[in-house]
């Protein structure tokens, strides 16, 4: 490396010795103590891109060791920068900045962002090309993650409730499409407007000075009423919530618009609720009924009759006895008591029986009503009909019904999928696999003697990754439809799984139990080891266990599967549960059990271990 020269001159004044300084050189082999000290990759290409020299740098990022980086060309470490050197020659290095980016590709296999450059160079007449290579995968990452929040912000944004602008320099210069629905127009319209314009003229004032003490950074009232003006004159009730924001650089006026016309009719209707009240009473969607201490109705609104078939004035004067089911009056002055008494009564179920003798269920909410000194007036009822919500939860309960049987249904045609896609691993592409081994050992076995140094190691790479591709097929195979649960069944399944498990993970595996006789169908054995598996699964990932236990037991009617470890276990909610990439483990057992017609339930205490217990049908 020390032999290598950069081909360009200094620029004028640069290696002069300053007055007072003797000029000396840089000592011999210093460029290869500033290359290898450099935290970047730098590779050196001959002219046919084979790599001549490359530094401890370049060896960190690429994952090869030094012998290996220089049997390669600089297309075998990243194509683009390759490509880059071809076009560089007579380009000196500088300050023009990178030539580009690309991905390394290790030889782990793990990719690498990078930043290359790539300039001229000689040695005794010579030329080569120095690349350097700069990690740049942290930088990529913050990118994206900047991109992405800034994505999650636009979001919000542009499907927020309230309207949003930012104003700047007394211009509109963003808007959300809730604030162009609450103004009219469009962007294009609205952008780079006066903000004014959307203010009504007798309200202007009071806004502009709102804006300009908070630009000048004065205390101000940031949320505040006003009126805005829609793009066809009408007037808009509106809160703003405004505040600073940097916007280019500069300060600007970041605006929450609300739409309060709503609110504001609502506050002018309690301001005339006395004169309303009658109006609502009567036009309620819910039954209104007002009742005395003895509970005796003295008014009823006209939706609370139509409730029951009676008119209003019907029911006036009638007892709560005669207007609900008898066998629930006695619940119904221990209301009326609790409620004297200042207890709350939350919302509750009766049954009014109709003017035809025929059940109402309803939904109450019971209130006693005082005067201004706290007086009680009377108690008061809003009454809503439910029966096509019981309507809709028994068609619900059925379709329920229908659903777990359908799961069940799907659970048999899972399990045979499994089989088949097995059979059809096994029986096509299993002899292709073997077919190929064959051809290749025959291959090897041809080879002439000049070709077989250079082809050999290739073939014998292949024939192993063959033999790893078949060795993952009967894994895959296994794994869809385990011979020893169709032959053998749960129990025998079971153990063989436990030991390899125990293998794998180093954590011994006890199962316990008989064999089932009669055997379960096949799709709930099937459901039951995967559910075991699962289990298994979140044992070796979080329970710290030293010992794990799976019990089958059954009698006449139930079977039931028990995975119970020594771990740490979890309090209330499993860290499974808290995390929603980590969940689905739970679930999915909760969902194998259903879909096999059985239940599963996990129970934990912290330090104590964990239980996962499933009951099935015979």
């Amino acid at each position: 490396m020390s032999e290598l020269k950069q081909r360009r001159s200094s620029p004028r004044g640069q290696g002069r010795a300053e007055p007072g300084r003797a000029s000396a050189s840089p000592p011999e082999g210093w460029y290869r103590e500033v290359v290898n000290g450099s935290p970047y990759a730098t590779l050196i290409t001959r002219a046919d891109s084979s790599l001549a020299a490359a530094s401890e740098g370049a060896c960190r990022l690429t994952g090869y060791p030094k012998e290996e980086l220089l049997g390669m060309t600089l297309g075998e470490v990243c194509e683009k920068a390759a490509a880059s050197a071809a076009r560089s020659s007579g380009k000196r290095g500088g300050n023009a900045g990178p030539d580009g980016e690309a991905t390394v590709l290790r030889k782990d296999g793990t990719a690498v962002d990078v930043e290359f450059t790539c300039w001229s160079i000689e040695a005794a007449g010579v030329p080569y090309v120095s690349t350097v290579l700069r990690d740049i995968t942290a930088c990529k990452a913050r990118e994206r993650t900047l991109l992405e929040r800034d994505a999650a912000y636009r979001y919000v944004v542009e499907r927020a409730n309230d309207g949003i602008a930012i104003i700047q320099d007394s211009l509109v210069q963003y808007v959300n499409p809730r604030l162009l629905e609450l103004w009219g127009g469009t962007a294009e319209e609205v952008i780079h407007t006066a903000f004014s314009r959307y203010v009504a003229p007798d309200e202007l004032p009071k806004v502009l000075e709102h804006y300009r003490q908070r630009m000048a950074g004065a205390p101000v009232r940031s949320t505040y009423e006003t009126v805005l003006l829609h793009k066809d004159e009408t007037r808009l009730s509106a809160e703003l919530d405004a505040g600073i924001i940097p916007f280019h650089g500069r300060p600007a006026d970041f605006v929450f618009v609300r739409d309060i016309t709503e609110r504001k009719r609502a506050e002018e209707a309690l301001r005339e609720s006395e004169r309303r009240y009658a109006a609502l009473f009567d036009h309620s969607n819910d039954g209104v009924f007002i009742m005395d201490f003895d509970l005796v109705h003295r008014a009823v609104n006209r939706r609370g009759a139509e409730i029951i078939g009676y008119e209003a004035d019907e029911l006036v004067g009638m007892t709560v006895a005669e207007t609900i089911d008898p066998r629930e009056y006695p619940e119904a002055v221990k209301k009326r008591d609790a409620l004297l008494s200042g207890e709350a009564i939350g919302i509750y179920q009766r049954t009014f029986l109709a003017k035809d003798g025929s059940p109402v269920p309803v939904e109450i909410n019971l209130t006693l009503v005082r005067d201004s000194a706290g007086q009680p007036l009377h108690i008061q009822s809003i009454v809503r009909d439910i029966r096509e919500r019981k309507q809709s939860q028994e068609a619900l309960e059925r379709s329920a019904e229908r659903l777990r049987s359908l799961t069940a249904r799907l659970a048999q045609v899972e399990t045979a999928e499994r089989r088949r896609l097995a059979r059809e691993l096994h029986d096509q592409v299993g002899p292709n696999l073997t077919a190929l081994g064959i051809n290749l050992n025959l291959i090897s076995s041809q080879l002439p003697e000049a070709a077989s140094a250079a082809l050999r190691p290739r073939l014998t790479d292949s024939l192993a990754l063959l033999e790893e591709t078949a060795e993952r097929l009967r894994d895959v195979m296994a794994d869809l439809r385990p011979p020893v649960l169709e032959d053998y069944g749960l129990l025998t399944a079971l153990r063989w799984y436990g030991k390899q498990f125990a293998a794998r993970t180093g954590i011994p595996v006890s199962v316990l139990g008989d064999d089932l006789s009669p055997r379960l169908p096949l799709h709930v054995e099937s459901g039951l080891f995967r559910i075991a598996q699962e289990a298994l699964t979140n044992v070796s990932k979080h329970a710290q266990a030293k010992r794990v236990t799976v019990a089958v037991n059954h009698d006449a009617s139930r079977v039931r599967l028990e995975v119970a470890d020594d771990g740490i276990g979890f309090e209330e909610t499993p860290p499974s549960l808290q995390d929603g990439r980590r969940g689905w483990g739970i679930v999915t057992m909760a969902e194998r059990a259903e879909s096999v017609g059985g239940t599963c339930q996990v129970a934990s205490i912290s330090g104590q271990g964990t239980r996962v217990i499933v009951e099935v049908a015979r």
